[in-house]
Order: C-alpha cells, then structure tokens, then sequence
C-alpha cells in the first residue's frame, strides 16, 4: 500500500467511510463504503458487491446495456457522416437500410434498459 493510498483512507474515514472486509477485484485492496456507494480508493471505482452469480449477472446487465447503446449511437454518427457524403442513389439506399437497422437496435437497447 502506498502513502497516497493511507492518506487517502484516512480522508475518507474522516468523511465516515467504512473499511469493508471485501477487496477490490482488480488491485486487491480493501474496499470502503461511503453512503451507498462501495469504493475502491485506489482504482477510484464504484463496486458493486453480489453474493450470487444471478446477482452479478443482474449488476452487470445495464452496464453491458449502457455499453451496447453507446456503441450503436457511435456507429449512427458515422452512418449519418457517410449518408451526408453520399452522392449515389445505391449508397443512400444502403446507409439508409443501415441507419435503420441501428436506431431499431438502439430502441430495443433503450426498452430493455427500462424494464
């Protein structure tokens, strides 16, 4: 452990975070919830503890949503470039049925994220 990572602990302590038993899945060092949020000061993540394999699939789930939905907003963006450079009728008609199929992932994304 490093002096950044004690004077680190010590501060949050002083905050009223709590040392947890658990350790960060990445560096091994001990986790500390502040609030509701479970931390790792030296990864600077937010943690989601689970005690069963369903729990963790249920924790990842909007993340590899959330993820999914920033990748097809970002292939959009670059359909939409090639479809304003478009001058053939064949290439609008192609970007187009791309677009399309996209932004029907992106609603199917988004439905699943609210239920």
């Amino acid at each position: 452990m490093s002096d950044d990572y004690v004077k680190k602990a010590a501060e949050y302590m002083k905050m009223g975070a709590t040392m947890l038993s658990e350790l960060c899945p990445i560096c091994k060092l001990p986790l500390f919830k502040l609030g509701e949020d479970v931390l790792c000061l030296n990864c600077g993540r937010k943690i989601i503890l689970v005690k069963e394999d369903q729990e963790a699939i249920a924790a990842k789930t909007p993340l590899i949503l959330t993820d999914i939905e920033e990748s097809l907003i970002a292939k959009i963006l670059e359909v939409r470039r090639k479809l304003m450079l478009a001058e053939d009728l064949d290439d609008v008609k192609k970007a187009g049925d791309v677009l399309n199929t996209l932004l029907e992932a992106l609603s199917t994304i988004r439905k699943l994220r609210k239920s």
